[in-house]
């Protein structure tokens, strides 16, 4: 057990530092919710000192209409479902609301016994009220239920709609995924496998678990090492490799269509 701890100590002080510049919020706490680190951009946004943070409870700074589902997402966790995906309201300076997206992933013990919870988050709440209101404007307009969906992200804190159809890649990133466009690219509240749903009735491949591509995109598929693939795309200077897994079923995929 003693051996264990060292481990896991050695492990975090290693962690600590990229999870400390991480733009997201980032906030450590045990299983009794107390607060055991935040980083600078979590001590930012609610606008506190490390020091004032430290040793609260982590619901303190919930509003009490969202503790029931963050500590039922929380006791969902086990080792084999290590991470809880929750998206709720936050009040963290006025009576406003806003809405924040977060990880929560615990840490288990030798014994699979949860020893704290690191949780990564970020506010969303531009992003969903330009989801609403690109949803009014949708209703107000009776598209084609047909058309290609829209992604809304930010770059270089400007919002941004990127259309499905204008997509080269998209890729996996620890909290959010990255959509590039031909002079276009952002970062979109939502988990690959969100994203791939959203475009099965498409013309994307998963080619990793981190990559989809847009096959109507692509400009040449190179061999590399492995059984890999180096894809090109039309739109943009930049490449891709897959997996080996993903190389394989994107020439069955290519094959059933040809």
């Amino acid at each position: 057990m003693k051996e264990f701890s060292v481990a896991l100590q050695i492990v975090k002080n290693r962690c600590q530092p990229i999870l400390d510049n991480q733009e997201e919020l980032v906030c450590l706490f045990d299983t009794d919710y107390k607060i055991k680190h935040v980083n600078d951009a979590y001590c930012r946004y609610f606008k506190k000192s490390y020091n004032e943070l430290i040793g609260i409870n982590f619901f303190e700074l919930l509003p009490k209409s969202e503790h029931k589902l963050v500590k039922r997402k929380i006791s969902e966790i086990t080792p084999q479902n290590p991470i809880a995906e929750v998206t709720y309201k936050i009040q963290p300076h006025s009576k406003t609301y806003n809405w924040h997206k977060w990880k929560k992933i615990a840490i288990f013990d030798e014994n699979g016994s949860i020893v704290e919870f690191q949780a990564i988050g970020k506010d969303i709440t531009e992003i969903k009220k330009l989801k609403e209101e690109l949803l009014k404007l949708k209703g107000k307009d009776a598209p084609d239920t047909k058309s290609s969906p829209s992604f809304i992200g930010k770059t270089a804190g400007k919002k941004i709609i990127i259309n499905a159809n204008e997509i080269c890649y998209i890729k996996a990133n620890l909290i959010n995924t990255e959509v590039v466009a031909q002079n276009k690219r952002a970062k979109v509240s939502m988990q690959i496998k969100e994203v791939e749903k959203l475009l099965e009735n498409m013309n994307f491949f998963r080619i990793h678990r981190s990559y989809i591509v847009n096959l109507d995109k692509i400009k040449m598929m190179e061999s590399v090492s492995e059984s890999k693939y180096k894809i090109h795309f039309t739109d943009i200077t930049e490449s891709i490799i897959s997996s080996k897994r993903g190389a394989k079923e994107l020439r069955r995929h290519l094959k059933s269509q040809s």
